[in-house]
């Protein structure tokens, strides 16, 4: 079950990843745009749960 959960919360920091890029920021002003640059940079850096800092946990993993 764990996998599961790794993996939604990928699939989670993607769909967020996506709907920030798409909220028509390019309208925004000045210091929203920056804002929305900061959230857009830490969406990239996708979290992950791992088992013991050992491997990530996610459904490729239950294929092992």
């Amino acid at each position: 079950m764990d996998c599961f959960t790794g993996q939604k919360l990928i699939n989670a920091n993607k769909v967020f990843e996506d709907a920030v890029y798409t909220c028509r920021w390019e309208d925004f002003d000045v210091n929203n745009r920056k804002l929305v640059l900061l959230l857009l940079q830490n969406s990239q850096k996708t979290m992950r749960l791992s088992a013991g800092g050992w491997r990530p946990l996610v459904i490729p993993l239950l294929c092992l």
